[in-house]
């Protein structure tokens, strides 16, 4: 039995393609639809973990304490770099409810999509000192290697199912 790590978005493809038996993802609504669509047998929720918003230990926009809805609206309206994954992955599609939620919509110079994984994205948030959403096992994980600090957590928005 072989591994494969990728974003929910890529494993649920992977898995429509017929090359994936079972699914480890954290996109709910996602989730339901690949189910409903013949495309999965069943869902069943395994665990939860939280996201974070993460950012430079000075944090310049100011959002440590704030909701994540204010703090990413503190992000956007102060011109502060935000990196996405920009993947399509769970992770992605969280942030995408995040703005939504802060009625921003990310755009500009300052919003930067890698493309890449939680862990490329996060060292690239470290390195241009800005801000980020990741789970909160990834942070843990390469928090020794990256210069940022936790400043958002623990609101119900940032359930990791």
């Amino acid at each position: 039995m072989a591994t494969t790590a990728s974003g929910s978005g890529a494993a649920m493809a992977n898995a429509r393609r017929g090359l994936t038996d079972l699914l480890v993802v954290h996109s709910p609504a996602r989730e339901k639809a690949f189910v409903a669509a013949g495309a999965g047998l069943a869902r069943r929720p395994l665990m939860e973990s939280g996201f974070l918003l993460v950012g430079p230990p000075k944090d310049p926009a100011g959002i440590a304490g704030h909701s994540p809805a204010e703090a990413l609206r503190l992000i956007a309206d102060g011109a502060h770099r935000f990196i996405s994954r920009g993947d399509d992955s769970g992770t992605h599609d969280r942030e995408r409810t995040l703005w939504r939620d802060a009625d921003r919509r990310p755009e500009g110079e300052h919003y930067i999509e890698s493309g890449r994984g939680m862990g490329a994205t996060l060292t690239m948030a470290s390195q241009m000192r800005a801000y980020t959403l990741v789970d909160s096992g990834t942070f843990a994980n390469l928090l020794p290697r990256v210069e940022l600090v936790a400043l958002v957590e623990n609101a119900a928005a940032l359930a990791n199912p």
